[in-house]
Parts: C-alpha cells; sequence; structure tokens
C-alpha cells in the first residue's frame, strides 16, 4: 500500500531516512498540509503513514480523517 510517510518533527524524519537513497525529508506546514496535501492525496487515492518508527510500524490513515483528528487537537488549544 503506497502512503505518504509524515512525523511530527524533522529529527524523527531524518532518522527515518537515514541511509535511504530514495527518501529525502522536506518540511511542510500544517495550513499546506490541510489546503494543499490532503486534497492532492485523496484525489490521487493516497493514505497517510503517520510517524512510521524504524521498526516499520506505522499507523495509516486516510487524508480527510487525520486533518479531522489534528484539527480536533487542535480545537483544544
Amino acid at each position: 500500500m503506497a502512503c505518504l510517510p509524515v512525523w511530527p518533527a524533522p529529527a524523527f524524519a531524518a532518522d527515518y531516512a537515514q541511509g535511504a537513497d530514495d527518501l529525502s525529508p522536506r518540511s511542510i506546514s500544517l495550513p499546506d498540509f490541510f489546503r494543499k496535501w490532503v486534497p492532492g492525496l485523496t484525489r490521487d487515492g493516497l493514505d497517510v503513514g503517520v510517524f512510521p518508527g524504524l521498526d516499520k510500524t506505522v499507523w495509516i490513515t486516510e487524508p480527510e480523517e487525520l486533518k479531522r483528528d489534528l484539527q480536533d487537537v487542535m480545537s483544544d488549544f
């Protein structure tokens, strides 16, 4: 299953990509992720792999579901 891996901080992405020639971490602001990436991922039929671990564990979710979850958490602040 193809998915876009995402992490909450650059250090986690860099650790995951270390030694992989085909991965390069990129910072995306949350507003850009919501506005551009979520619709694009949804249109392309790709899910999001949230916080993949070095042991290859990952939580897979649909882009719109992740957006709602993040918005719910942010509404508490």
